[in-house]
């Protein structure tokens, strides 16, 4: 027997099992059923209690239940709603955010506000990667403040194939839907054996249809492209640490190149800066005030 979903049959009265637009709540046991049912009997159907029909109220309807589930942005002047989910998402980048309408932010230079520096870092991030066409797509969507929803996807040339960068959640079938091609198109250019792809950095799909790229997308791309520019930094610098490559990358606005200059004035200032005397006991100092081990035995004192 089938399980019913969480809100399936939530308009359909277990009597008649018709749906209807409004149910009726029991004040008795709390049961809903539809108005023409509970007309037909004196009793509930549920309990068998008498009732008077005037006593029954409307149930919650379905969207009196999605309220419930739907928070509203806190910042003033905003009305916008989302699951509990997403609204710090949201909250972290609306335009309503104190952080960008606040008078300290009418002081600064246009290119030091928060949202201009949170700009430059994502493209920052996107630029190191235009060999691929979902990355100039959502560079040029920055760039003319277009929305990733509503833009399709062009590209400059009359290449044949797209060049696709795989991200996290990417599949096979994902890909031949978004791009409207065949599985089996996509495997025979890519000479893929298997439905596995995340063992490739990218794939070429043949140039058949204009896709679309959502929010949610280009910021699983932008997590992506900032560990990749992590490793490519690692590996000029040879740092060994994640966190040290990405301290340089942030006192930089991930701006590779002016990381890397970073990185050289302190690796160059370390070579030549005198050596640091530290206030803090060395082992030799600490032994002096440790108690001595008294042991057991023939040259022991024994106590």
């Amino acid at each position: 027997m089938r399980q019913k979903g969480l809100l399936e049959g939530w308009s359909t009265c277990e009597v008649c099992n018709y749906s209807r637009e409004m149910l009726l709540e029991m004040p008795c046991c709390q049961a809903k059923f539809c108005e023409r049912c509970l007309r037909s009997k004196a009793t509930c159907f549920n309990c068998y209690k008498v009732f008077d029909i005037k006593a029954c109220k409307p149930a919650e309807h379905f969207d009196d239940l999605v309220a419930q589930v739907l928070v509203t942005c806190r910042h003033s002047g905003c009305d916008y709603k989302t699951t509990e989910f997403l609204i710090k998402q949201h909250e972290r980048d609306c335009e309503h955010n104190e952080i960008f309408t606040s008078d300290l932010v009418s002081t600064m230079e246009p290119a030091q506000t928060p949202k201009n520096i949170a700009m430059q870092r994502r493209l920052n991030i996107f630029k190191g990667f235009m060999m691929y066409n979902n990355v100039q797509h959502i560079m040029n969507c920055i760039d003319k403040q277009l929305s990733l929803d509503d833009t399709p996807l062009e590209i400059a040339g009359d290449d044949e194939f797209y060049t696709h960068i795989i991200l996290e959640g990417d599949t096979l079938p994902g890909l031949s839907i978004k791009y409207k091609v065949s599985i089996s198109e996509i495997k025979e250019v890519n000479r893929l054996y298997s439905d596995r792809i995340h063992e490739r950095t990218a794939l070429r799909i043949p140039r058949k249809h204009t896709p679309t790229f959502s929010e949610n997308e280009a910021q699983g791309l932008e997590q992506l492209l900032k560990n990749r520019l992590i490793n490519r930094f690692r590996r000029k610098t040879g740092i060994k640490s994640n966190a040290e490559a990405l301290y340089y990358l942030e006192n930089t606005n991930m701006d590779i190149d002016a990381a890397f200059n970073l990185w050289a004035d302190d690796s160059a200032w370390e070579k030549t800066a005198p050596a640091f005397n530290s206030c803090i006991p060395c082992h030799e100092e600490l032994a002096l005030f440790e108690k001595p081990s008294r042991q057991r035995g023939c040259c022991a004192l024994v106590f």
